[in-house]
């Protein structure tokens, strides 16, 4: 908000995002935190992400899921249209990402069978660029702004501590 966005360009923006992260395969983190208000895009976003089934971590468990898959790092063969996964760790949250011909599926890191076994989707298509995506790289003064006010902030709140202590 403090950049001069509505609430509808807010909401309109996280929904974005969430679609690009999901078609990319890749991780979702918000971070907010509760003196930036806009409580009502905060709502809308943990509805899209629950309306999503998406899992909630706290960056701890996200932390030691990280480090399973880590551990889980797969050895794969496949010879005669069999694929065989095997993997040290016993990490069963943790999955191989297979891509053939436009479909993927994902199989567990201990894994041996037929390819035709496996569970096959379309990959997600990535969503549209905005009409207005070069609005990211143009300058915005209020950015400018913003951390010149933080920045005096900052310093007014340690020279505060720093005399009163």
């Amino acid at each position: 908000r403090r950049h001069s966005y509505s609430v509808e360009a807010m909401k309109h923006y996280y929904k974005r995002v969430i679609e690009e992260k999901l078609s990319a395969r890749e991780a979702i983190a918000f971070l907010h935190h509760p003196g930036d208000e806009n409580l009502e895009v905060l709502d809308f976003v943990f509805e899209l992400v629950q309306s999503q089934k998406l899992k909630a971590f706290r960056f701890g468990d996200y932390a030691r899921w990280w480090k399973r898959r880590l551990d889980a790092i797969p050895s794969i063969r496949f010879d005669k249209g069999k694929l065989e996964i095997t993997s040290s760790a016993k990490a069963e949250d943790v999955s191989v990402r297979i891509v053939n011909n436009g479909m993927e599926a994902f199989a567990p890191v201990r894994f041996a069978a037929d390819l035709s076994q496996l569970d096959w989707r379309p990959v997600p298509t990535k969503p549209a660029l905005p009409s207005d995506y070069l609005r990211s790289k143009q300058f915005n003064y209020r950015i400018l702004l913003v951390k010149g006010i933080d920045a005096v902030l900052g310093l007014i709140t340690k020279f505060t501590r720093t005399f009163i202590e």
